[in-house]
Protein backbone atom coordinates (compact mmCIF):
# COMPACT_ATOMS: atom_id res chain seq x y z
CA UNK A 1 0.00 0.00 0.00
CA UNK A 2 1.38 3.24 -0.85
CA UNK A 3 1.98 6.03 2.25
CA UNK A 4 -0.28 8.33 1.94
CA UNK A 5 0.86 12.23 2.53
CA UNK A 6 1.53 13.24 6.12
CA UNK A 7 3.88 16.32 6.22
CA UNK A 8 3.70 19.50 3.75
CA UNK A 9 6.17 21.92 4.96
CA UNK A 10 8.18 21.39 7.80
CA UNK A 11 11.00 22.97 10.29
CA UNK A 12 14.08 21.07 10.98
CA UNK A 13 15.64 21.41 14.48
CA UNK A 14 17.93 19.53 16.74
CA UNK A 15 16.93 19.02 19.98
CA UNK A 16 17.97 15.99 22.65
CA UNK A 17 13.93 15.94 24.44
CA UNK A 18 13.09 13.57 27.03
CA UNK A 19 11.75 9.96 26.26
CA UNK A 20 8.35 9.48 25.55
CA UNK A 21 7.05 8.73 29.46
CA UNK A 22 8.54 10.90 30.81
CA UNK A 23 6.66 13.79 28.53
CA UNK A 24 3.81 11.76 28.84
CA UNK A 25 3.99 12.52 32.62
CA UNK A 26 4.51 16.19 31.31
CA UNK A 27 1.86 16.33 29.62
CA UNK A 28 -0.78 14.55 32.00
CA UNK A 29 0.35 16.93 34.76
CA UNK A 30 -0.10 20.61 32.24
CA UNK A 31 -3.76 19.69 32.43
CA UNK A 32 -3.72 23.78 31.69
CA UNK A 33 -1.89 23.13 28.18
CA UNK A 34 -4.65 20.91 27.00
CA UNK A 35 -6.60 22.97 23.76
CA UNK A 36 -10.03 23.98 24.82
CA UNK A 37 -11.90 26.14 22.25
CA UNK A 38 -11.94 30.15 22.72
CA UNK A 39 -13.94 32.36 24.80
CA UNK A 40 -15.58 35.24 23.36
CA UNK A 41 -12.81 37.27 24.19
CA UNK A 42 -9.99 35.47 23.36
CA UNK A 43 -7.64 36.41 20.15
CA UNK A 44 -6.10 33.18 20.40
CA UNK A 45 -4.89 29.54 21.94
CA UNK A 46 -2.44 27.05 20.78
CA UNK A 47 -2.93 23.91 23.02
CA UNK A 48 -1.99 20.10 22.97
CA UNK A 49 -4.80 18.03 21.44
CA UNK A 50 -6.64 16.39 24.07
CA UNK A 51 -7.95 13.22 22.78
CA UNK A 52 -4.04 12.36 21.71
CA UNK A 53 -1.54 14.55 23.07
CA UNK A 54 1.61 12.15 22.01
CA UNK A 55 1.51 9.37 19.98
CA UNK A 56 4.60 6.78 20.02
CA UNK A 57 6.51 6.01 16.56
CA UNK A 58 8.25 3.30 16.14
CA UNK A 59 11.70 5.42 16.01
CA UNK A 60 10.19 8.74 18.38
CA UNK A 61 7.04 9.83 18.92
CA UNK A 62 4.31 12.80 17.42
CA UNK A 63 3.47 15.46 19.15
CA UNK A 64 -0.33 17.08 18.39
CA UNK A 65 -1.26 20.70 18.45
CA UNK A 66 -4.41 22.69 18.40
CA UNK A 67 -3.92 26.39 16.94
CA UNK A 68 -7.73 28.49 17.06
CA UNK A 69 -6.91 32.33 16.08
CA UNK A 70 -9.71 35.38 14.77
CA UNK A 71 -8.57 37.43 11.77
CA UNK A 72 -9.42 40.63 13.32
CA UNK A 73 -9.65 43.70 11.59
CA UNK A 74 -6.51 45.95 13.05
CA UNK A 75 -6.80 48.78 11.02
CA UNK A 76 -10.87 48.65 11.91
CA UNK A 77 -10.05 48.48 15.28
CA UNK A 78 -7.46 51.27 15.32
CA UNK A 79 -9.63 53.75 13.68
CA UNK A 80 -12.70 52.97 16.16
CA UNK A 81 -10.56 53.48 19.29
CA UNK A 82 -8.97 56.77 18.16
CA UNK A 83 -12.43 58.00 17.23
CA UNK A 84 -13.36 56.93 20.37
CA UNK A 85 -10.53 58.54 22.57
CA UNK A 86 -11.01 61.96 20.23
CA UNK A 87 -14.99 61.61 21.29
CA UNK A 88 -13.62 61.58 24.64
CA UNK A 89 -11.34 64.73 24.15
CA UNK A 90 -13.93 66.49 23.39
CA UNK A 91 -16.80 65.53 25.83
CA UNK A 92 -13.57 65.97 28.39
CA UNK A 93 -11.25 69.25 27.36
CA UNK A 94 -9.65 68.91 31.04
CA UNK A 95 -7.71 66.05 29.54
CA UNK A 96 -6.36 67.64 26.87
CA UNK A 97 -2.41 68.24 27.60
CA UNK A 98 -2.53 64.66 30.52
CA UNK A 99 -0.74 62.83 28.09
CA UNK A 100 -0.58 60.20 30.63
CA UNK A 101 -4.15 60.50 31.21
CA UNK A 102 -4.50 59.69 27.61
CA UNK A 103 -2.31 57.14 27.12
CA UNK A 104 -4.14 55.25 29.60
CA UNK A 105 -8.03 55.77 28.25
CA UNK A 106 -6.50 54.95 24.60
CA UNK A 107 -4.95 51.83 25.98
CA UNK A 108 -8.69 50.60 27.83
CA UNK A 109 -9.97 51.71 24.87
CA UNK A 110 -8.39 49.80 22.32
CA UNK A 111 -9.12 46.67 24.82
CA UNK A 112 -12.22 47.25 24.63
CA UNK A 113 -12.66 47.24 20.86
CA UNK A 114 -10.58 44.63 20.80
CA UNK A 115 -12.43 42.61 22.72
CA UNK A 116 -15.96 43.60 20.87
CA UNK A 117 -14.48 42.36 17.66
CA UNK A 118 -13.30 39.59 19.40
CA UNK A 119 -16.88 38.29 20.39
CA UNK A 120 -18.03 39.03 16.85
CA UNK A 121 -15.36 37.19 14.86
CA UNK A 122 -15.58 33.20 14.76
CA UNK A 123 -12.39 31.21 14.85
CA UNK A 124 -10.24 29.37 12.57
CA UNK A 125 -8.62 26.05 13.88
CA UNK A 126 -5.85 24.22 12.55
CA UNK A 127 -4.48 20.64 13.79
CA UNK A 128 -0.52 20.02 12.99
CA UNK A 129 1.99 17.86 14.47
CA UNK A 130 5.11 17.77 15.63
CA UNK A 131 8.00 14.60 14.96
CA UNK A 132 10.67 13.82 17.35
CA UNK A 133 13.23 11.32 16.09
CA UNK A 134 14.94 9.78 18.98
CA UNK A 135 18.06 8.41 17.83
CA UNK A 136 18.72 11.38 15.48
CA UNK A 137 18.08 13.64 17.66
CA UNK A 138 15.81 16.00 15.16
CA UNK A 139 12.48 17.53 16.05
CA UNK A 140 10.40 18.16 12.89
CA UNK A 141 7.40 20.45 13.46
CA UNK A 142 5.32 20.38 10.08
CA UNK A 143 3.51 24.07 10.62
CA UNK A 144 3.70 27.34 8.77
CA UNK A 145 6.36 28.92 10.67
CA UNK A 146 4.37 31.07 13.13
CA UNK A 147 2.86 28.28 14.42
CA UNK A 148 6.01 26.20 14.64
CA UNK A 149 7.48 28.82 16.70
CA UNK A 150 4.56 28.45 19.17
CA UNK A 151 5.00 25.11 19.66
CA UNK A 152 8.64 24.99 20.04
CA UNK A 153 7.86 27.88 22.68
CA UNK A 154 4.93 25.57 24.22
CA UNK A 155 7.66 22.53 24.08
CA UNK A 156 10.07 24.21 26.35
CA UNK A 157 7.48 25.70 28.67
CA UNK A 158 6.37 22.25 29.51
CA UNK A 159 9.74 20.76 30.00
CA UNK A 160 11.44 23.71 31.75
CA UNK A 161 14.03 24.20 29.30
CA UNK A 162 15.68 22.52 26.38
CA UNK A 163 18.06 23.58 23.87
CA UNK A 164 16.92 23.68 20.11
CA UNK A 165 19.06 24.59 17.04
CA UNK A 166 17.23 25.18 13.90
CA UNK A 167 18.72 23.11 11.23
CA UNK A 168 21.28 25.35 8.69
CA UNK A 169 23.31 25.01 5.86
CA UNK A 170 25.63 28.40 4.29
CA UNK A 171 26.16 28.30 0.63
CA UNK A 172 23.79 26.22 -0.50
CA UNK A 173 22.59 28.62 -3.41
CA UNK A 174 26.08 28.53 -4.48
CA UNK A 175 26.82 24.99 -4.18
CA UNK A 176 23.32 23.77 -6.10
CA UNK A 177 24.38 25.86 -8.80
CA UNK A 178 27.65 24.49 -9.25
CA UNK A 179 26.35 21.01 -8.89
CA UNK A 180 23.53 22.02 -11.62
CA UNK A 181 25.95 23.12 -13.65
CA UNK A 182 28.28 20.60 -13.45
CA UNK A 183 25.43 18.05 -14.59
CA UNK A 184 24.16 19.89 -17.68
CA UNK A 185 28.29 19.92 -18.78
CA UNK A 186 27.57 15.87 -18.81
CA UNK A 187 26.02 14.46 -21.73
CA UNK A 188 25.48 11.52 -19.88
CA UNK A 189 23.82 13.23 -16.81
CA UNK A 190 21.43 14.96 -19.55
CA UNK A 191 20.79 11.42 -20.83
CA UNK A 192 20.15 9.52 -17.93
CA UNK A 193 18.79 12.95 -15.52
CA UNK A 194 20.16 15.86 -13.31
CA UNK A 195 20.81 14.32 -10.27
CA UNK A 196 22.32 16.14 -7.15
CA UNK A 197 23.93 14.70 -4.05
CA UNK A 198 22.00 11.13 -4.42
CA UNK A 199 18.81 13.12 -5.47
CA UNK A 200 16.80 13.27 -8.67
CA UNK A 201 16.06 16.59 -9.77
CA UNK A 202 12.33 17.28 -9.97
CA UNK A 203 9.71 19.58 -11.79
CA UNK A 204 10.75 22.82 -10.50
CA UNK A 205 13.48 24.77 -10.67
CA UNK A 206 13.52 28.53 -9.67
CA UNK A 207 16.65 30.43 -10.43
CA UNK A 208 17.45 34.25 -9.82
CA UNK A 209 20.29 36.47 -10.70
CA UNK A 210 22.08 39.55 -8.61
CA UNK A 211 19.17 42.04 -10.16
CA UNK A 212 16.35 39.76 -8.07
CA UNK A 213 15.09 38.44 -11.69
CA UNK A 214 13.38 35.56 -11.38
CA UNK A 215 13.23 32.43 -14.06
CA UNK A 216 10.98 30.01 -12.77
CA UNK A 217 10.93 26.44 -14.31
CA UNK A 218 8.05 23.68 -13.92
CA UNK A 219 7.66 19.94 -15.79
CA UNK A 220 10.56 19.08 -17.85
CA UNK A 221 13.74 21.67 -17.90
CA UNK A 222 15.29 23.52 -21.28
CA UNK A 223 18.53 22.50 -20.06
CA UNK A 224 20.30 24.62 -22.38
CA UNK A 225 18.59 27.78 -21.42
CA UNK A 226 19.12 26.80 -17.81
CA UNK A 227 23.11 26.17 -18.44
CA UNK A 228 22.32 29.52 -20.65
CA UNK A 229 21.06 31.63 -17.29
CA UNK A 230 23.67 29.53 -14.74
CA UNK A 231 26.04 30.86 -16.72
CA UNK A 232 25.33 34.32 -17.07
CA UNK A 233 25.30 34.31 -13.24
CA UNK A 234 22.07 33.86 -12.06
CA UNK A 235 21.95 31.08 -9.08
CA UNK A 236 19.58 28.07 -7.51
CA UNK A 237 17.10 29.54 -5.31
CA UNK A 238 14.38 26.32 -5.41
CA UNK A 239 14.84 23.10 -6.41
CA UNK A 240 12.58 19.69 -6.31
CA UNK A 241 14.49 16.58 -5.01
CA UNK A 242 13.04 13.01 -4.91
CA UNK A 243 14.57 10.07 -3.35
CA UNK A 244 13.08 6.96 -1.69
CA UNK A 245 9.93 7.40 -2.15
CA UNK A 246 9.80 11.20 -1.21
CA UNK A 247 9.91 13.89 -2.75
CA UNK A 248 9.93 17.89 -1.21
CA UNK A 249 11.47 21.52 -3.04
CA UNK A 250 14.43 22.51 -1.12
CA UNK A 251 15.76 26.68 -0.67
CA UNK A 252 18.37 28.08 -0.61
CA UNK A 253 17.73 28.69 3.27
CA UNK A 254 17.44 24.81 3.80
CA UNK A 255 13.25 25.53 4.17
CA UNK A 256 11.92 21.96 3.07
CA UNK A 257 8.23 22.66 1.40
CA UNK A 258 6.15 21.00 -0.85
CA UNK A 259 6.51 17.04 0.60
CA UNK A 260 4.89 14.08 -1.53
CA UNK A 261 5.33 10.78 -0.40
CA UNK A 262 4.89 8.04 -2.85
CA UNK A 263 6.89 5.13 -0.64
CA UNK A 264 4.98 1.33 -0.15
CA UNK A 265 4.36 -0.18 3.48
CA UNK A 266 4.40 -3.71 3.99
CA UNK A 267 0.95 -5.38 3.37
CA UNK A 268 1.45 -6.94 7.32
CA UNK A 269 0.70 -3.53 8.58
CA UNK A 270 -3.08 -3.40 7.14
CA UNK A 271 -3.86 -6.18 9.45
CA UNK A 272 -3.35 -3.78 12.51
CA UNK A 273 -5.88 -1.15 11.76
CA UNK A 274 -6.05 2.50 10.02
CA UNK A 275 -4.60 3.90 13.23
CA UNK A 276 -2.09 1.82 13.52
CA UNK A 277 -1.17 2.24 10.00
CA UNK A 278 -0.72 6.21 9.87
CA UNK A 279 1.36 5.67 12.79
CA UNK A 280 3.47 3.60 10.90
CA UNK A 281 3.79 6.10 8.18
CA UNK A 282 4.32 8.65 9.75
CA UNK A 283 7.37 6.66 11.12
CA UNK A 284 8.70 6.07 7.55
CA UNK A 285 8.16 9.39 6.88
CA UNK A 286 10.17 11.07 9.67
CA UNK A 287 12.70 7.89 8.92
CA UNK A 288 12.95 9.09 5.32
CA UNK A 289 13.27 12.68 6.01
CA UNK A 290 15.59 12.72 8.63
CA UNK A 291 17.82 10.77 6.37
CA UNK A 292 17.60 13.03 3.92
CA UNK A 293 18.02 16.23 6.46
CA UNK A 294 21.05 14.54 7.49
CA UNK A 295 22.47 13.86 4.27
CA UNK A 296 22.10 17.14 2.85
CA UNK A 297 24.04 18.89 5.51
CA UNK A 298 26.80 16.69 5.36
CA UNK A 299 26.85 17.10 1.71
CA UNK A 300 26.81 21.33 1.96
CA UNK A 301 29.09 21.18 4.88
CA UNK A 302 31.59 18.97 2.92
CA UNK A 303 31.08 21.17 -0.14
CA UNK A 304 31.72 24.80 2.40
CA UNK A 305 34.95 23.10 4.02
CA UNK A 306 36.54 21.94 0.26
CA UNK A 307 37.06 18.71 0.53
CA UNK A 308 34.44 17.64 -2.20
CA UNK A 309 34.84 18.69 -5.65
CA UNK A 310 31.47 19.53 -7.06
CA UNK A 311 29.46 15.86 -7.51
CA UNK A 312 28.64 14.88 -10.90
CA UNK A 313 25.40 12.71 -12.09
CA UNK A 314 26.36 9.19 -12.82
Amino acid sequence: MKGKRIMKNVHVFSAVLPVIAVLEEKIQEAKGMMFTPLLENQEAKLGFFADAPIQKLDNGYKINFIYSWKKLPRKLIREEAANRVEALLESNPGMIGNEEAIKIKTEETCGAVLAEYCGKVLPETVKFSAYYHEKHEKLIIDAKEEFAQRALIMVCDLLGSIETTTLHCSGISNSLTTNLLSSLHSDEARLHGLQFAGFELGDLLVLSNEHKDIARFKGDYPLDNIQELLEGGYQVKQVNLAKNGLSFTLTEKFKIKQIKVSFEVDDIEMNKGQDALNLHCDAVELEILVSHCNTLRDFFDKQNEGNQEPLKAA
